[in-house]
């Protein structure tokens, strides 16, 4: 376990970057870690408000994240996975890439306790009734910055699948970045309490023992395969994906759903 103050990652000692205000009226200091960069928020204390609204006002580039995401995870799937699996949006807010990938064909289920499921009802996942790795892959979309325990939860995570497709912003290793200089920070709605960087993510893939690959920049990968950094950048293309979407057509799960859930043909 951590000592106060030290990385919530490696364990290695801190030091403080500097302090700004959340939810404009909060005071709240940030710390870096000194080997592997992560920086976290101190004595976090204001989420129960920051989660008033599950989902952030300010997020307003939801719905095309997800589209775009919906054809990076497509090709990857279809290139490194089996297509035919069971998938888990881990934190998948209100459904909407569930039920994108689901039309796609991808037999993909969601997870989440904090906000309702508006778009993809009777898909939800009861961890209670999954067997241990049940999943092809779990992929968590901007959630790995609300961690407040990021190794305990990112554990608990990798229990439902052994492949973590995860997307987060990066700090870079080389600087320091005070939390007035990047919005990413979310200081208007205080819901990212830690910020992860290129090193940081290698180490916690060691300690997980699984390989990390990522396009160096938004979208990453956990898992015991082998890929090429090059190939996973290649195979996360948003473009990419959309063409090979549109030439590789697979069966839409959009009938099977509807007939579950009404009891009906479309």
């Amino acid at each position: 376990m951590s000592s106060v103050g030290n990385c919530k990652i490696c364990d290695s000692a801190t030091y403080s970057l500097g302090r700004s205000k959340v939810l404009g009226k909060y005071w709240v200091w940030y710390r870096r870690c000194r080997h592997c960069h992560f920086v976290f928020a101190e004595d976090v204390t204001w989420l129960d408000e920051a989660y008033s609204d599950a989902i952030n006002t300010s997020d307003l580039g939801l719905v095309g994240r997800n589209i775009r995401l919906s054809y990076s995870l497509s090709l990857l799937i279809r290139s490194q996975f089996n297509s035919k699996g069971r998938f888990v949006d881990y934190g998948g807010g209100y459904g909407l890439l569930v039920r994108i990938m689901r039309d796609m064909g991808f037999d993909f289920y969601r997870y989440d306790e904090y906000c309702e499921n508006l778009f993809a009802r009777g898909f939800d996942m009861d961890p209670a009734k999954e067997a241990a790795k049940s999943f092809e892959m779990l992929v968590a979309i901007e959630v790995f910055e609300h961690l407040l325990n990021p190794v305990d939860e990112i554990r608990r995570m990798s229990a439902f699948s052994n492949t973590l497709f995860f997307s987060t912003e990066l700090l870079p290793d080389n600087r320091e970045v005070l939390p007035g200089e990047w919005s990413y920070y979310g200081l208007e709605h205080g819901q990212h309490i830690s910020m992860f960087t290129p090193r940081s993510l290698r180490i916690l893939a060691e300690r997980l023992e699984l390989n990390f690959v990522s396009d160096g920049r938004a979208v990453h990968l956990l898992t015991p395969r082998k890929i090429p950094g090059w190939l996973f950048r290649l195979q996360t293309m948003s473009g990419l994906g959309k063409l090979a979407q549109s030439l590789l057509r697979q069966e839409s799960l959009l009938a099977k759903d509807y007939h579950r859930v009404t009891g009906h043909e479309l």
